[in-house]
């Protein structure tokens, strides 16, 4: 299996995301915390993991992902055989749906 570190505070809810799909699957990975109210996410070192200084990266056996849904949809396949995909397709894109405006 591959060696994960997941960088990022523990209070984000994108980090808790991806910690609960390690949590599900469970699949070992190393977290790495990040101080967003000291600024470590505009450090020159993190900037090289994430262009746009945000949280959560996910780094895979030195390689670098960034945005949740991105590093979700990865880790899905990679440490869970896919099963929190649903089979459907059409299923799939309601699950992908921005249902942020409900209003």
């Amino acid at each position: 299996m591959a060696n994960f570190v997941l960088y990022g505070p523990t209070l984000s809810t994108y980090v808790r995301t991806v910690r609960m799909i390690f949590t599900e699957a469970n699949a070992p990975y190393e977290l790495q915390p990040i101080d967003i109210f000291q600024g470590e996410q505009s450090a020159p070192d993190y900037l090289a993991k994430h262009p746009f200084g945000k949280v959560p990266v996910l780094a895979v056996d030195g390689d670098y992902l960034y945005e949740t849904c991105a590093i979700a949809q990865y880790l899905d396949a990679a440490v869970n055989n896919g099963g929190f995909t649903p089979d459907d397709l059409m299923t799939q894109a309601h699950m992908r749906q921005n249902h942020g405006d409900r209003g």
